[in-house]
Parts: C-alpha cells; sequence; structure tokens
C-alpha cells in the first residue's frame, strides 16, 4: 500500500514537471510575441529554466529506480531467510533423528548448534549452551581435540579429522570416537567446525567377540587331526592349518593367494587320473561334497598320502559364495589296515592263498559265466595224503612249514588265470578257468607228478608225500558252488578210496563214486550216533588272566562223538559233514539237551559264579523254533540261566542278523549271556558288531596263535581288544598254546584266555565230580 502510494505522487509529480516545463517553455514565446522581443533574448531566458526541470526530472527517475531495486532486494531477502529457517528445520530434524552427540561450532569454538543427543549427553539445555565455548561443556581426554581454527587454517579443502577419546561424561572411560568436519562458505573460507561423538562401547564389545570367536575358531582349527585349507571365491588359498602345513611341507605365508590345485594334487588310488576340482564343484553346487573312496593326495614332493577329502562352500547372508573350506582326513594307516583286513578276511594266513569263502565267491562267478556263455571250466580238490604223519612226527611248525612250501610249488605250475586256495588244514581246491576238461586232466597229473616228487627235509628227516585229487567239470548244467563243491570233494575221497596220489574225475552217473562219499557216510554215522546217544560232553577252562592260575570259573561246553569202536572222535572229523548236510541243528540240541541235564543232575549249575559256554550253529540260529526249544529245556531242568553263555560264530550271526538279534534280545532277559565266536574271521564283525547285544568276543584263534611272532596277528588282537574295550564288551583269547602268547596277552590286558597253554579239554563229569568234591571239603 506504502509502494503504490509512492508510485502515484511520483506520477502527479512528474506530470506537473512536464506541464509546467511547457508552460515555461511556450508563455516567454507568447509575451515576446506581444511585447515584440527578439528571438535571442527569448532563448536565453527559458534554457536555465528548462535546464532545471531536467535535473529535477533525472532526480526523479533515480528515486523511483531506487526504490524498484530495494524493494528486490527486499524481497530476495525475505526468500533467503525462508529458505535458511527451511534447512535449519531440516538440519535440526536430520541432526535430532542421530543417536551420536553432534554439534556445529564458530571459528571461536562457541556453540552455534546441535542435536537432541548433544544436549542429553551434556545434561542441559539449547539456551544454556548455545554462544558457549563448548570446550567448557566437553572435555575430551586424554587429549584435546585439534583447535578447529587451527586446523582450518592448515586445511586447504574440506577434511575430516577422527581421533579416539574417552567420555568425559562416564567414570568409566567409555570410549569414543571424536569426528571434526571443516564448514566453509561459497568462497572456500572456514567459518566452523562440525564435530560429532560416537559412542564405541557396542563396537568395541563387537569386535572382541569376534575376536574371541576367531581365537576360538583358530584353536579348534589348529587342534583337529585332520588338515584344513580355505580359499576365496576363485580357488586362492588363504589359510592352512597346522596339519594342512605338515601335509603339505608349506606354511599359510608361503602358499597364501596361490591355487590350491597347485599345491596339492588329487587322483584315483586305482586308476591313478586326477580327480574332478572339488572347490569348483562345491561352490557350484553350493553343497558339501566328497571325494571318491580311492583318493590319493600327491605333495610337491612326489608323496603318497590316502585321504578322505571334504569340500564345502562358504556363503555369505545373501547366499553368495565367499570361499570354500578343504577338509582333508588321513587315512592312509587307516587304509593300509583295511586292506590289511580284507586281506585276511580272503586269505588263509599261513600260505597267502584265498581262504575258503573268497573261493566259493570266485567259485558262484564262474559258475554264472559258464550259464552265460557256456564255457566250460574245471575244479580240483586236493587233500595232501600223509600230512597228518609230518604233523605228528615233527608237529605243527613242520607242517606249517609243509603246507607253505607246497603251496608254493603248485602255483608255480597253474596259469595266470587259475585260483589256487587252501581250505583248511591240507585241503586245496583249484579253479581252472576256461579249461577244457581234457587240459584240467593233464594239468592234475602234472601236479600230482610234481608234489610226488617234493621232499620236507626237517630236523634231519625226510618226509615225502602225495595227493588224492577230485576233478569236477563245470558248465551250464551245474548247480550251485555247494553241490560242485561236494562233488569234487566226492571224487578226491574216491581217489584216496582207490589207493591215493592218484586223480578221481567226478560222473553224476558214477554210482560207486556216490556210494563212497566221505559226507554220506559221516551222515549215517552222525544220525546213528544221535539215535545212539553217542556223543560225550567235554569242557574246556577259560581262564581269566589276571585271576590266579587254576582259579578257572568260566568254561565252553564241547561235544565229542564215540565211535562204533569206542575211540573218541574228534569234531573236526564229523562236524564239517554235519554243517554240510544241515545236521548241525539236531547236534546243538542235543548239546543243550544234555548239558542242562548233566548241570542239574551233578549240581553244575549251583556252583557259585561258574559259567558255562555252549556252541550254537548258524543253522539253529536261523531256526525259529529253536528259542522256544531252549524255554523249555531251561523250564524243565530249573537250571539257572544266569550261568549260561551261548557262542554264536560271527559268520552266523552276520547271516541271520534279524534271528540272531531277537535271539540274543530274548534270552539275555532271562538272564543268559552271548560271546560272539571267531571274532575278526570277516569283516562284517566291525560293520555287525554295534547291532549285536554281547558280552563277550572270542578273538579268532589264527590270530592269537601267532601273535607272539607276528606283528600283524599281534596288531590284529591288540585291536579286536581295543574295540570290546571300548564297546565294554570282554574279550576272550583262543588258542593259547604257550607261555610266550600268554605273556602277550597280559600285556595287552586281555580279559580271558583259552587253549593248551591253559588247560586241555576233559570230559565234563569229571570236572563237575572234582568241583563236587572240593565244595565238600570246603564246606
Amino acid at each position: 500500500m506504502h509502494t503504490q502510494n509512492t508510485d502515484n505522487i511520483l506520477q502527479r509529480l512528474i506530470r506537473w514537471l512536464g506541464v509546467g516545463t511547457l508552460s515555461l517553455w511556450t508563455w516567454p514565446s507568447l509575451a515576446g510575441s506581444a511585447a515584440g522581443a527578439s528571438g535571442n533574448e527569448d532563448i536565453m531566458f527559458r534554457l536555465p529554466l528548462l535546464f532545471a526541470v531536467v535535473v529535477a526530472l533525472a532526480a526523479i527517475a533515480v528515486v523511483f529506480s531506487m526504490r524498484s531495486r530495494m524493494a528486490e532486494l527486499r524481497q530476495a531477502l525475505v526468500q533467503r531467510e525462508a529458505d535458511l529457517a527451511r534447512s535449519a528445520a531440516e538440519w535440526t530434524q536430520a541432526m535430532d533423528f542421530l543417536e551420536d552427540p553432534m554439534y556445529l561450532v564458530d571459528l571461536d569454538d562457541r556453540l552455534v548448534r546441535a542435536n537432541k543427543a548433544f544436549y542429553k549427553q551434556v545434561g542441559k539445555t539449547p539456551e544454556e549452551c548455545l554462544g558457549l565455548d563448548v570446550r567448557s561443556l566437553i572435555h575430551l581426554k586424554p587429549e584435546k581435540i585439534p583447535c578447529p581454527a587451527c586446523a582450518a587454517r592448515l586445511e586447504k579443502r574440506d577434511a575430516f579429522f577422527t581421533k579416539e577419546a574417552n567420555d568425559p561424561t562416564n567414570p568409566t572411560g567409555r570410549p569414543i570416537e571424536v569426528t571434526v568436519r571443516v564448514v566453509r562458505d561459497d568462497q572456500g573460507k572456514p567459518v566452523g567446525m562440525l564435530q560429532g561423538l560416537r559412542d564405541l562401547s557396542h563396537l568395541r564389545a563387537t569386535e572382541e567377540a569376534l575376536y574371541r570367536e576367531k581365537e576360538r575358531a583358530q584353536v579348534t582349527l589348529n587342534s583337529i587331526g585332520d588338515a584344513v585349507v580355505t580359499t576365496d571365491g576363485k580357488g586362492a588359498v588363504t589359510y592352512l592349518n597346522p596339519v594342512a602345513e605338515k601335509l603339505l611341507g608349506q606354511s599359510t605365508r608361503d602358499v597364501q593367494g596361490r591355487y590350491y590345485d597347485a599345491l596339492l594334487k588329487l587322483v584315483d588310488e586305482k586308476t591313478r587320473t586326477p580327480l574332478p576340482d572339488l572347490i569348483v564343484k562345491c561352490l557350484g553346487r553350493k553343497a558339501v561334497v566328497n571325494s571318491s573312496a580311492h583318493t590319493l593326495l600327491v605333495d610337491g614332493e612326489g608323496n603318497e598320502y590316502a585321504v578322505d577329502v571334504t569340500a564345502a562352500p562358504m556363503l555369505n547372508r545373501d547366499g553368495e559364495r565367499v570361499g570354500a573350506v578343504l577338509v582333508m582326513h588321513d587315512v592312509t594307516a587307516l587304509r593300509g589296515m583295511t586292506r590289511q583286513l580284507n586281506y585276511q578276511a580272503t586269505h588263509d594266513a599261513l600260505t597267502g592263498l584265498i581262504n575258503r569263502r573268497e573261493f566259493e565267491v570266485r567259485l558262484r562267478q564262474v559258475l554264472e559265466s559258464a550259464k552265460v556263455d557256456s564255457t566250460r571250466h574245471a575244479l580240483i580238490f586236493m587233500d595232501l595224503d600223509r600230512f597228518k604223519v609230518v604233523n605228528d612226527t615233527c608237529g605243527h611248525v613242520a607242517g606249517d612249514e609243509l603246507l607253505k612250501q607246497v603251496s608254493e610249488r603248485l602255483l608255480k605250475k597253474l596259469r595266470n588265470v587259475d585260483t589256487l586256495a587252501r581250505l583248511g588244514g591240507d585241503e586245496f581246491a583249484i579253479l581252472l578257468e576256461c579249461c577244457p576238461l581234457e587240459t584240467a586232466e593233464r594239468i592234475g597229473g602234472e601236479l600230482l607228478e610234481h608234489i610226488k616228487n617234493y621232499r620236507l627235509t626237517w630236523d634231519e628227516q625226510s618226509f615225502e608225500i602225495g595227493a588224492s585229487l577230485g576233478l569236477v567239470e563245470i558248465d551250464a548244467d551245474c548247480a550251485g558252488p555247494a553241490e560242485v563243491m561236494n562233488a569234487a570233494d566226492s571224487a578226491c575221497y574216491a581217489a584216496k578210496r582207490a589207493g591215493r596220489n592218484r586223480l578221481y574225475r567226478y560222473r553224476p552217473d558214477d554210482q560207486e563214486l556216490a556210494q563212497s562219499q566221505g559226507e554220506v557216510q559221516w551222515v549215517q554215522r552222525i544220525n546213528q550216533a544221535l539215535e545212539q546217544d553217542r556223543f560225550v560232553l567235554y569242557c574246556q577252562a577259560i581262564k581269566k588272566l589276571d585271576a590266579p592260575t587254576h582259579a578257572y570259573t568260566h568254561f565252553e561246553i564241547l561235544v565229542r562223538m564215540l565211535g562204533e569202536d569206542g575211540r573218541i572222535v574228534a569234531p573236526g572229523e564229523f562236524i564239517p559233514a554235519a554243517e554240510r548236510y544241515q545236521l548241525m541243528q539236531a547236534i546243538d540240541r542235543w548239546v543243550v539237551t544234555h548239558t542242562l541235564q548233566t548241570l542239574r543232575a551233578k549240581g553244575g549249575s549251583q556252583l557259585g559264579g561258574v559259567r558255562w559256554s555252549i556252541n550254537l550253529s548258524g543253522q539253529s540260529l536261523g531256526d525259529k523254533s529253536f528259542l522256544g526249544f531252549i524255554e523249555r529245556e531251561l523250564a524243565r531242568t530249573a537250571v539257572d540261566p544266569r550261568c549260561l553263555c551261548f557262542e554264536i560264530t560271527e559268520t552266523a550271526a552276520v547271516a541271520s542278523l534279524s534271528q540272531a538279534r531277537e535271539f540274543i534280545t530274548a534270552l539275555r532277559r532271562q538272564g543268559i549271556h552271548f560271546a560272539l565266536d571267531d571274532f575278526g574271521s570277516g569283516l562284517s564283525s566291525f560293520a555287525y558288531l554295534k547291532n549285536l547285544d554281547v558280552d563277550y568276543l572270542k578273538i579268532d584263534g589264527n590270530f592269537v596263535k601267532d601273535m607272539a611272532r607276528d606283528d600283524v596277528n599281534f596288531t590284529m588282537v591288540r585291536s579286536i581288544h581295543e574295540i570290546g574295550r571300548t564297546m565294554g564288551i570282554r574279550t576272550v583269547a583262543e588258542f593259547v598254546e604257550n607261555d610266550a602268547i600268554l605273556g602277550k596277552l597280559n600285556q595287552l590286558k586281555v580279559d580271558f584266555g583259552q587253549g593248551y597253554g591253559i588247560e586241555r579239554p576233559r570230559p565234563l563229569l569229571e570236572l563237575l565230580a572234582e568241583r563236587s568234591l572240593k565244595a565238600v571239603a570246603s564246606g
């Protein structure tokens, strides 16, 4: 309104000046014309007046222009103030949002502005703080922040100063971080300092936690027995733990940044071909990957280690691949032991030939090939003649040496494709693959001649032996392995009956051969012995090795056959035939029934602390009715089940694992104990032992009898004992034949021992009579 009034006044003044000027300009002319004055005088009169008017008009124009400019400046000033107010509000809002104190000071360190966190920190209101020297509000220790003005002069561009100090408002000296920023105007001139205080307590706590976690991980990695290699996302090595450094022969510092594949090479143990890149595979799949079961690590010097390798990716929170971890478990010793166990399970410990179990596997494969492609093969069953003479004359050591020398001589006469196996004792089997019958007869004749010319010299004595061979042709019409083996065995027995040292060929229609089969005769004799009750119970002590001599409280029940002539027949003569012709269940039932009756009648079950072990065959274990039979016999005889222990072989248990587990569980509930016999004779023992609830492990005597002179067998006995001890199962060593073996067992702290070196088998009635007399005498 004021501006409009001023404009109206100026406009009227300009119009008046204009009208006046025009009047002055024209009035003298009119007057001169009227008075008759000259033209020059008229001009001289009007010029000064005109100049004055022009000056007045110019002054008015200047005033008008200045007024417009001042209006524009006033409007710009108002807009600038509004912008500043909005900027200040935004700054305040932004700064108040921060949890850390922020404040602005001028070049004299006077507080210009601060956020809420600052006022809360110092415990004062803005009115109490603004304009004060900020150093009177906050005193940073141990050193003051550099003078802002000095810093501004030193810095010619915008810069940050960061320094760590102690919180002056906290008596515990909480660490804080002070950040100083130089504030400049549009011309770059320093006008103040923006400062911030950040609480580092949480950060330090986090750093400490991370450090502890890192130390824990580092100690863990340094302590584990596996080699650990970490890489980045491209496979470059970032870390080796001590085991990896030792395995690779290099330190982490030497290999950092190098690709792991250049440090180690993983190859297949069998084919020697490089394995796929596990790091690439695990990063590609974003999953854990494992190497094959036959992995070898080859280091830079060509050394080889059997390893199990696992590669796992390292992912961040977003699932992105940031690296990988390679873990290598050195299984060189374990794999060597596994190979040794495999060898032990498939080979004869004395001769190094494959054993019966492995031979039957290969025989089954040959039978299958004969059915598929009609290929003809041959099987020779060999039994050495006069071997018992050497054993009885010079002992088992001489007999073992004979068997080893014969095995070596036989191998030299066979083809590379042929298989020679020791079935047990002095029995051998030869599998002639892709061999016509005529060729097999020729090879058999050469073997006979070779053995006939062999001589064993021992203790200045010379022994000659012979052999009886049974030959069977294998073709597509053959039945299973058992039938083929029975036929070859029968032919071998026919060769013995025909005068020994000869080869007899099996023919299915040979009635004389069928009648002369050894097993058939034994079947008849076994059945007759069962009918006529001509079996005798023996027993053998199982000594607790840390107990006094002859303080026996554990006995194994053994069975002998009483021949028609009154001779005691050892179980090795009739048990194989009984097993082959499914008669073991009948023998087991006889043994169980007569053992319980004898213990009840003679007071054997009342002998405190004495335990009686009874062997059960796989045939009985697989018979579902056998459990009920034992329960009925226990109820009938009233023998205390806690004095009994049933022994089952590992092969029988594994063959009917579920049935064995059910059988054991049912009888253990009644107090009966169980032992796993011949433990270690096959790899199945280690795989299935944890599934069988047994009290004793009877270590296979083939390991025990040579453990004093064979380090491998000693190691096997020790390993089996340690497995038993770990699982809380007591161990029993069989075939303890001398004091040297006994000393080794005591060294290993095996729980029990059994064998001729402790006590020979004797009749059960004799033992019970002796025990009864002692009980009466002590009573």
